[in-house]
């Protein structure tokens, strides 16, 4: 997984925690006041006139593609969208918990600061950070709340929130994502909802193909390489 740039995380080990959207009129969460950043500035930053604003058209353009397709799986992904059941959401706009949570699956270290300047950053949508994350993920999935990459292509865009609702609708976040078959599972779901949008089925190799890029990303060596089953 060179650079890890189709990693779409989908959760993550939220056993103990629930993790829902945030309202704007929420007071700010004391975390977020320590590393400088009002809701105010939240609202005003690059995250919502640049990032957001890139989701948003992006979106308008995936739900006009959503109504070239036929397909089972492109209707589900159209009702959970026209629901407002998810929100798709720039990473600039994760809260503390959620970015403590992607900080477990990539080192930050090339970003200046400490843990809660890289926050400051983060939240005002600064260019190093968003690169460096864009770099990273292509998603990543809390709760409804599903943070998708602006630097992807619209075709690239909406297969990674196909990827994403589908972890959404399996409760992904409720699994023990330490567990190699209960990645496997979940994975190969959401990776096969990629190419279930455009076809009604997924063939052997392509199959095989979504096995083997799992294998490039997680550690699966107790699983056989052609299913999610133990050696």
């Amino acid at each position: 997984m060179t650079s890890l740039a189709r990693l779409l995380i989908p959760i993550l080990f939220a056993a103990a925690t629930s993790c829902s959207a945030t309202s704007s009129k929420e007071a700010p969460d004391p975390d977020e006041r320590s590393a400088g950043i009002s809701e105010a500035d939240s609202a005003e930053n690059r995250c919502a006139s640049t990032f957001q604003r890139r989701i948003n058209a992006l979106l308008r353009d995936a739900r006009l593609e959503l109504d070239n397709f036929q397909t089972s799986y492109a209707k589900v992904l159209r009702g959970e969208l026209d629901a407002n059941k998810v929100d798709i959401l720039p990473f600039c706009a994760m809260n503390t918990a959620e970015f403590t949570e992607l900080r477990k699956y990539h080192n930050f270290s090339a970003i200046s600061g400490n843990t809660a300047t890289r926050f400051q950053k983060l939240r005002a949508g600064d260019d190093d950070m968003m690169n460096e994350i864009h770099g990273a993920f292509a998603g990543f999935q809390w709760g409804n709340r599903l943070f998708v990459s602006t630097s992807q292509s619209a075709n690239g865009f909406l297969e990674t929130v196909a990827h994403e609702v589908t972890h959404y609708l399996r409760e992904a976040h409720l699994g023990d994502y330490k567990d190699p078959q209960v990645i496997c599972i979940e994975e190969s779901e959401a990776y096969r909802a990629e190419i279930l949008l455009r076809r009604p089925k997924v063939t052997a190799r392509e199959s095989a193909d979504i096995h083997a890029k799992l294998r490039r990303y997680f550690d699966l060596s107790k699983l056989r390489p052609d299913s999610c089953d133990y050696l």
